[in-house]
C-alpha cells in the first residue's frame, strides 16, 4: 500500500507556535513584528503578559496593539536563539 498522507496542520501550528493555545482568548490586536516560530525549537517558551481591561490599550505600559513595548523584541531574541516564544495574556 502507498505510504499514509502527511497529517494536516496541527492545532498548535495553526495557533502560531509549538504549543496549542487556541483555547486561550486572544486579547491583543496583532503580533506585528513577531518573527515566525522555529519549526523545531530547542526549548518552548512563553511570555505571559497582563492586560488591564479597564485601561486604554490594556495599561499605561502597552502600545496600541496591547503588547508591552518590549514584548516583541524580547520574544524575537528568544526566537533568534532557536527557542520558541509565544505571547499570551
Amino acid at each position: 500500500p502507498p505510504p499514509p498522507a502527511p497529517p494536516a496542520a496541527s492545532a498548535a501550528a495553526a495557533a502560531g507556535g509549538p504549543v496549542g493555545v487556541s483555547s486561550l482568548t486572544k486579547i491583543v490586536k496583532d503580533d506585528l513584528g513577531l518573527m515566525p516560530q522555529p519549526a523545531e525549537p530547542k526549548y518552548k517558551g512563553a511570555l505571559c503578559q497582563i492586560f488591564v481591561r479597564s485601561a486604554p490599550y490594556g495599561g499605561s505600559d502597552k502600545s496600541s496593539n496591547g503588547h508591552r513595548y518590549d514584548s516583541i523584541p524580547f520574544a524575537n531574541g528568544m526566537i533568534n536563539a532557536g527557542m520558541s516564544c509565544q505571547l499570551i495574556h
